[in-house]
């Protein structure tokens, strides 16, 4: 048996065009000063958020309990949070409009509530990571303990 389909040439494959780079949107290109402080700033927030996982975690090592300290830093946010809104019209606006929806049942409670259950998944999973190093630190400091 011979193999005639392994005999024959293979066609010549079709030059790949290389798919162009992504345009630079015109906005971008037309204000660069403004392009860098927005990429600049989204690092330096990309670095704040690392810095307060790291300060989260030594106040939960420094207090021994990861549980108030998540307490203090959710605790000083939310109220950092609450006085930004008052001075804040937007934040004012967007208060009231919640409010109001609820109270005309445009949008159900639960819709709320499960907002505010989604924001404390964060602060649970920060939980967790000080309640475990509070626990590793006492369990290294007294090897006798569980």
């Amino acid at each position: 048996m011979s193999d005639s389909a392994a005999d024959e040439p293979e066609p010549a494959a079709e030059p790949r065009a290389e798919p162009d780079a992504a345009p630079i949107p015109a906005d971008a290109a037309a204000h660069p000063l403004r392009t860098a402080l927005l990429l600049l700033a989204a690092f330096g927030t990309g670095i704040l958020v690392a810095l307060q996982s790291r300060i989260n975690g030594q106040l939960g090592a420094e207090l021994g309990d990861g549980v108030l300290a998540a307490l203090i830093s959710f605790g000083s946010g939310f109220v950092i949070l609450v006085v930004a809104s008052i001075f804040w019209r937007p934040g004012r606006v967007g208060i009231g409009r919640v409010v109001t929806a609820v109270r005309t049942r445009s949008i159900p409670w639960w819709f709320v509530v499960g907002g505010a259950a989604a924001r404390s998944s964060s602060s649970r999973s920060r939980w967790w990571s000080g309640w475990s190093a509070s626990r590793s630190s006492r369990s290294a400091s007294s090897p006798g303990r569980p």
